[in-house]
């Protein structure tokens, strides 16, 4: 029987589950989500918390959620993840599921899923979505990999990009996310998706908790925008072994506009002016508030030139690049190709 409990685990020796190469970071007190709730998960630097005996938490997180997920039966795993997608559509389940789901905390008693469950249901759209293959071969194309691949997907929510990878024979695949609930979903998904191995740690893009020139490739979909840009661009190119691949997707001046455009009311119009403002002066001076202040915007466009001069500033050249798609003309999305310099 697999230990559940919350437990302090010493990183200087090893332990069967854990990825190897994991440290407290320097600046492992900071998360970009809810800097006012942070709090340090141990004090001692050879140390960390570790959740249901498989999720490394580096952030403090309140993982007793998380815990219970890892607690439900596979069997409820597999009737819920059924349920959730038609739940949220406004359709119902079985009365059995939906009385078992409301003492979960996946619906209320008006049958409306939770924040919980509409969290877990979310992460399940985004399995189909990225169920693509194609798309699945054109990253594995761009990043070019090779035997012994040892992949970081920074934000990974699910592990959606990690699992649609598995098809490529990796070494090694670990995701880093804020959102210990979702790393719980993410871990518990892997038989039902039929994928091999892939290890979740709580933690931030901003203090990844492990060696330096630890992976041979980094991956990104669209977290970079909900971090300190210098910063997690600096992380992510540290934990890169010299020569190794780095694909970021990074959302662009097109969708902070859109937004704009499409504002339903007027506070949500000024909120999101606030953003592209901010957004424009980091684009122009390189200038953006650590997400801890007040007044930082927790979630800011950038563009493809501030981008190539962080990447180049960090120590890596950029391969390749593409707009992947427009709103008025602007990019709302890019992906960009970089390989660290030997």
């Amino acid at each position: 029987m697999e230990n559940y409990d919350r437990v302090v685990v010493d990183l200087s020796t090893s332990r069967p589950g854990l990825p190897q190469g994991l440290i407290q970071p320097a600046d492992k007190c900071h998360s970009p989500q809810t800097p006012q709730e942070n709090k340090c998960a141990v004090s001692s630097p050879n140390s960390v918390v570790l959740w249901g005996g498989r999720i490394p938490d580096f952030l403090g997180a309140d993982g007793r959620r998380a815990v219970e997920i890892l607690r439900w039966d596979d069997s409820f795993i597999d009737l819920a993840a059924a349920a959730l997608p038609d739940i949220a559509a406004g359709n119902c389940a079985a009365q059995d599921l939906m009385t078992e789901m409301q003492a979960k905390g996946l619906i209320d008693s008006d049958r409306k899923l939770t924040k919980l469950g509409a969290k877990l249901a979310y992460h399940l759209a985004e399995y189909k979505t990225q169920s693509d293959p194609l798309e699945a071969c054109d990253l594995a194309e761009d990043m070019e990999f090779g035997n012994n691949t040892r992949v970081l997907d920074i934000g990974c929510g699910g592990g959606q990009t990690l699992y649609r990878l598995q098809r490529f024979g990796l070494a090694e695949c670990i995701g880093i996310d804020y959102d210990i609930e979702a790393l719980a979903w993410g871990y518990r998904m892997q038989p039902f998706l039929g994928a091999s191995k892939v290890d979740f740690v709580c933690a931030s893009g901003e203090a990844i908790p492990f060696v330096d020139n630890r992976f041979t490739h980094i991956l990104s979909r669209v977290a970079l925008n909900l971090m300190h840009h210098a910063h997690a661009v600096r992380e992510a190119v540290r934990v890169l072994e010299p020569g190794g691949m780095l694909s970021f997707r990074v959302e662009n001046f097109g969708m902070d506009l859109r937004r704009l455009c499409k504002s339903q009311n007027i506070q949500r119009a000024i909120i999101n002016s606030y953003k592209l403002g901010w957004g424009c002066v980091a684009a122009l001076t390189g200038f953006q508030f650590k997400i801890q202040r007040r007044l930082a915007v927790k979630q800011m466009f950038l563009p493809l030139f501030r981008f190539r001069k962080l990447l180049h500033k960090a120590g890596c050249d950029v391969v390749r690049w593409r707009h992947t798609s427009r709103f008025l003309g602007f990019p709302i999305s890019t992906t960009v190709v970089a390989k660290k310099r030997q």
